[in-house]
């Protein structure tokens, strides 16, 4: 590395972002592929594999940390792989970190595409810590970076935390693995394959760098695994635009998190912002993903900073094209009541004077405000945020006429 100017203008630079080629894989980009135990991550990096060689985009090369050899074949042979295409898989078996000739080798072979099973085992021969920032930063720089620099598209299987409402877009580890990649996928076992059996593994888009990728989801695995031979047929079948777009929003928890971390001041961890509001924990921790990928607030190696509030109608709303979220006009739907002056607060419902029904109005002060503040909430007339500020409201000015 040298700290000489780089001309960004040298026609060598000049790449465009070109669209995956191989299902959700770009050429010559760094991957990631997470999941807990048994969403089918070797399965499916197989079946990239396979089909990476058999579209003739040159060899596959696997460094196995779980399998074996006899379970490795078993498995290819399993997914209907010829014999030919078993003796061109460059596969290895190491108990140590790779020298740099190791790499070079690989590359001289006519691999296109390295994938690594897993990365427990990686970093557990190198001797790192998959914990430590400075450790995954270097066996980024031993194992995946001379790869990427020959031009070699790399996959990386990782685990992900055990807890399923903490995950969020991180393997196992330090956030560090998140920065080290190009694209991360997610797996989720919808139906769990068994011989004889089908399966369903959904991909979901969790960093998509080039950003050609459909969000949340990419496409889906199905795999049928014949009762007889065991031979597995599969099928990828990819979101369509409708699909993709689909995402359930817990609007409510994300103004609460937005206002949380707009009042906290400084960054926090997403375990720390989910305990500042109030909601079920696994649904907070998706409210705090919403608002990172829709650019309400930023995350940096794992610390949360406030970008833009957060409400729930001007989430409801598209932002428009080059604007930021919140920035443009947001109509309410059913604008509170704010007298100025405040009005004198109405004598008990006694002798008519409770108005009509229908026509009933929110005043500070009134003995029904509250409930009658909780049922606009609930129906949507007003949002979680105006209903705190004007319940703040009805106490003080309660609090003055008591």
């Amino acid at each position: 590395m040298s700290w000489e100017p780089v001309d960004l203008a040298a026609d060598q630079y000049a790449q465009p972002s070109e669209p995956p080629e191989v299902f959700f894989l770009y050429r010559g980009k760094r991957h990631a592929i997470v999941g807990p135990p048994e969403s089918l991550k070797t399965l499916v990096a197989a079946v990239l594999g396979l089909e990476w060689m058999r579209t003739g985009r040159g060899r596959c090369g696997l460094v196995d940390f779980e399998m074996g050899p006899s379970s490795a074949r078993l498995l290819l042979e399993d997914l209907g792989a010829t014999a030919e295409e078993v003796a061109a898989l460059y596969y290895v078996t190491p108990d140590g970190p790779p020298e740099e000739s190791d790499l070079a080798a690989m590359v001289d072979a006519g691999v296109t595409l390295a994938v690594v099973d897993a990365a427990a085992g990686a970093y557990d021969a190198a001797g790192l810590d998959d914990n430590k920032r400075s450790d995954v930063e270097r066996f980024g720089r031993v194992w995946v970076r001379p790869l990427w620099q020959r031009g070699c598209t790399t996959v990386m299987l990782d685990h992900v935390v055990k807890q399923a409402d903490a995950r969020g877009r991180f393997a196992i580890g330090s956030e560090r693995k998140l920065g080290g990649v190009d694209v991360q996928l997610g797996l989720e076992a919808v139906r769990q394959l068994h011989r004889g059996g089908s399966g369903t593994v959904r991909v979901s888009t969790l960093k998509d760098r080039p950003g050609h990728l459909g969000r949340p989801h990419v496409g889906e695995f199905h795999f049928t695994s014949d009762p007889v031979t065991h031979r597995i047929e599969w099928q990828f079948i990819p979101s369509t635009t409708e699909k993709s777009e689909e995402r359930f929003r817990p609007t409510a928890l994300m103004e609460r998190a937005s206002h949380a971390l707009e009042v906290a001041g400084e960054p926090l961890g997403r375990t720390a912002l989910a305990k500042r509001f109030d909601g079920k924990r696994e649904w907070k921790f998706a409210a705090i993903a919403c608002l990172l990928d829709e650019g309400y607030a930023h995350d940096d190696d794992g610390r949360i900073t406030f970008v833009h509030p957060f409400t729930e109608d001007n989430g409801s709303l598209a932002v428009p094209s080059g604007s930021s979220p919140g920035s443009h006009p947001v109509p309410k739907r059913f604008p509170a009541q704010f007298p100025a002056p405040v009005p004198p607060v109405p004598p008990p419902y006694e002798g008519g004077t409770r108005e009509p029904a229908g026509e009933r109005r929110l005043r500070l002060g009134d003995p029904m405000y509250v409930v009658l503040l909780a049922e606009a909430q609930r129906d949507n007339h007003i949002t979680y945020r105006e209903a705190q500020e004007l319940n703040t409201l009805h106490r003080l000015v309660e609090a003055a006429t008591a």
